[in-house]
């Protein structure tokens, strides 16, 4: 009974902490915190996160402005997860949550396996599909899973 009540905490009742680089959702995980301040250069291990991809590159300018511009404007150009990220108006800086994976990576001047910026992010969906049922997303999905875990409160 403890294993399913410690399991309920972590799943259902914590907030997870989302990881910036692979957007992944982490609970009861620590969790490295990085400041980016605005005037500050940002450090040398994130600038693996910056867009290099020729498919996102090749996409209209429009978009690709969009899709990467930031309320701090240093983190411009970089492939991120928006949960991860936090800004702060009152010192003018950014808060960026990175899971301990990404981060040994990042430090290690490596590419973090399932970071978005490694050829995992390809854009957001069109709006005629942002209130797609679950069923209907699975039936358009390339790949499919072969378990689906629901948490059902009691």
């Amino acid at each position: 009974m403890d294993c399913l009540k410690s399991y309920r905490n972590a799943t259902c009742y914590s907030s997870p902490s989302i990881c910036v680089c692979c957007a992944c959702a982490r609970v009861n995980v620590e969790i490295n915190k990085i400041t980016i301040h605005a005037k500050v250069q940002i450090p040398s291990f994130l600038r693996k996160l910056y867009v290099t991809d020729p498919f996102l590159i090749q996409r209209s300018s429009e978009n690709f402005l969009f899709e990467f511009k930031y309320e701090l404007k240093s983190l411009n150009g970089m492939i991120l997860c928006r949960q991860g990220l936090k800004y702060q108006k009152e010192t003018n800086s950014a808060v960026l949550d990175i899971c301990n994976e990404c981060y040994s990576s990042l430090l290690r001047d490596k590419m973090p396996q399932f970071a978005l910026a490694n050829k995992l992010y390809r854009g957001t969906l069109p709006d005629e599909f942002s209130d797609i049922s679950w069923v209907e997303e699975m039936v358009c999905a390339i790949f499919q899973t072969t378990a689906h875990v629901t948490c059902l409160l009691v």
